[in-house]
């Protein structure tokens, strides 16, 4: 575990023993997340999962389409995070999945919503220094 400065805490943990889980001849099922289904198909490429999502087809391939516009639009961790949040604030607003990468509008506010939240952190750490902050806009 690890402190920073901005109080944020970051967590890298290994999983020990995980080999010997698949050592063995019996059915072992494991819960976790997409990102962990991902990592063991390409970690062991023949073995047999089921991942249950709550999507349709549908709507697994746009949230995948989705997460790949995010990833590839923000790489800051902090960044990604806000773009997920205000994505997740979309879907709940339009009571279903969304298609950011066909919708302009969409993108335009998850860029809109990171870059604002960057600039409010910013703000509030430069007058914490006892900085005076002046902000302008370019157009």
């Amino acid at each position: 575990m690890k402190d920073t400065d901005q109080g944020i805490v970051r967590l890298n943990r290994q999983i020990r023993g995980s080999e010997s889980i698949f050592n063995g001849k019996k059915l072992v099922i494991l819960e976790g997340g997409y990102d962990w289904f991902l990592k063991l198909k390409s970690k062991y490429p023949n073995i047999a999962v089921a991942f249950i999502a709550p999507f349709s087809e549908n709507e697994l391939a746009m949230r995948t389409r989705n997460t790949e516009w995010i990833e590839s639009k923000f790489t800051d961790p902090l960044l990604v995070r806000l773009a997920y949040e205000e994505m997740n604030r979309l879907i709940i607003e339009n009571k279903g999945e969304i298609d950011i990468v066909n919708n302009e509008a969409y993108q335009e506010e998850i860029v809109n919503i990171v870059v604002s939240e960057v600039e409010i952190q910013c703000i509030q750490e430069w007058e914490a220094w006892g900085m005076s902050v002046l902000i302008y806009q370019l157009h």
